[in-house]
């Protein structure tokens, strides 16, 4: 759960800077939140702006980020293990505004939570906070995938998780998938929201590809890479499948058929005769 010492910014925001009236931004209304006392039964009569508190978690986590990324162009030995390290923390950061918390002080957070028990835990607001928080899941997967780490259950688990949340903004352009199982449909979002959307769902696949192929599961991994191909083709239709993605398609059908001839011999020694 949260706590001071993890969310400390947060908290000192929270209760210690409430934002005066007169300084209140009138087209942030849906963001003003009474700010009670750190003392039980009385309120203050002050007003506080969850978007400064947004913003400054925006900001935390994007430095963290950057610190992973710096750290992986280092190309050092240790490099993937603090790099893995930094982009577990910056998700942890992110956890608190995109994941359910079953108790929390933090308005700016219950308030969000509201929105999220609506949907199933589901985001379905396309932000730069959320792109930065699906963008480090898929660098915390990539990450996984080196050594010294070779963590293929968790890379695996992060592209899985990234594809979740992305679900709701690939259906097509203009309309965001909404409702517990998302059945219903928001229509009028941006038309980036796809693009962005379909680019960071064609990583997620290839991400899951690659974990599918370490992990022995081979026609999954075909499976994975051939999503990212349909990904990149619905925003580019003319252009030539991607060398990459192509070569570890081939590598996993090699894989695929080599672990079928194995089985193969393994069941015909077991025959009594």
């Amino acid at each position: 759960g949260m706590n001071k010492t993890h969310y400390r910014d947060f908290y000192l925001l929270r209760y210690e800077y409430p934002a005066e009236e007169d300084d209140v931004n009138q087209s942030a209304a849906e963001n003003l939140i009474p700010v009670p006392s750190t003392s039980t039964g009385h309120r203050r009569e002050h007003t506080y702006d969850a978007s400064k508190a947004w913003d400054m978690l925006y900001h935390i986590v994007s430095v963290l980020k950057e610190e992973g990324n710096k750290r992986l162009k280092e190309n050092l030995a240790h490099s993937p293990l603090l790099a893995a390290q930094y982009y577990d923390k910056a998700l942890k950061y992110c956890a608190a505004g995109f994941m359910e918390y079953p108790q929390t002080t933090l308005d700016f957070v219950s308030s969000h939570q509201k929105l999220l028990a609506k949907s199933s835990g589901r985001i379905l607001r396309w932000s730069a906070l959320l792109k930065t928080f699906i963008s480090i899941r898929l660098n915390l997967s990539m990450t996984l995938l080196k050594e010294p780490l070779n963590d293929f259950i968790d890379a695996r688990e992060q592209a899985e998780l990234s594809l979740e949340e992305l679900k709701p903004f690939c259906k097509s352009k203009g309309v965001v998938l909404t409702g517990r199982k998302l059945k219903k449909i928001r229509e009028g979002e941006p038309e980036q929201t796809f693009i962005d959307a379909k680019k960071f769902q064609a990583k997620a696949y290839f991400r899951l590809g690659c974990a599918q192929i370490q992990l022995g599961d081979y026609s999954e991994a075909v499976q994975s890479f051939q999503e990212c191909l349909a990904a990149t083709r619905e925003l580019h239709p003319d252009e030539k499948p991607d060398n990459a993605v192509m070569r570890q398609i081939l590598e996993a059908t090699r894989l695929m058929r080599n672990q079928k001839k194995r089985r193969r011999k393994s069941s015909e020694g077991d025959k009594i005769i």
